[in-house]
């Protein structure tokens, strides 16, 4: 669990190849089939994708959301579907990443508090903004702000900010 928390503050603050160390060495301690390691892979993926190793991180992200369904871990559910929306956006396939995306805030709405601090709609505004759906990017962006008001969580504001500067800076083109 120590390691987990581990990789998570290092994918927080954005340190992907460090959360590939962490997760790398994580992977084979985590019990088959637990919380642990359903997290543990989907941040695998997110490294993963990060540094453009998208057929390990579809991989992974699919991998996530098997282990996650099977211990039914809403929340590594929310994680995993969310690292699917990434892998699709990376690979250029908008309507897969918006689907995927669309699918992790519905799993985390439906999981309540421990959904929504995954922050799925970061994933959604991202896949919004490639659609060049502002607007609607907008939109959810706000709702995250809603919700880390509502759950007293500060750690999706950096991502956040960056979504946001990426669709003020396509309104602005």
């Amino acid at each position: 669990m120590l390691l987990l928390g581990l990789t998570e503050a290092l994918h927080t603050v954005g340190e992907h190849s460090r959360v590939l160390e962490h997760t790398v060495f994580a992977l084979p301690r985590a019990k088959a089939g637990s919380l642990v390691r359903t997290e543990l892979l989907a941040m695998h993926a997110h490294g993963l994708t990060s540094i453009g190793d998208l057929e390990a991180a579809s991989a992974a992200a699919t991998n996530a959301v098997h282990v996650a369904n099977r211990a039914r871990t809403h929340g590594a559910l929310v994680r995993g579907t969310g690292g699917r929306s990434r892998v699709s956006l990376a690979q250029g396939n908008i309507p897969a990443a918006i689907r995927y995306a669309t699918e992790a805030v519905r799993l985390g709405d439906r999981a309540d508090d421990v959904g929504r601090t995954r922050h799925p709609r970061l994933h959604l505004a991202a896949a919004l903004t490639a659609a060049d759906r502002l607007t609607e990017a907008e939109e959810e962006l706000a709702k995250d702000e809603q919700d880390v008001a509502e759950l007293e969580t500060v750690w999706s504001q950096p991502p956040r900010y960056l979504c946001r500067a990426a669709t003020d800076r396509l309104c602005t083109t």
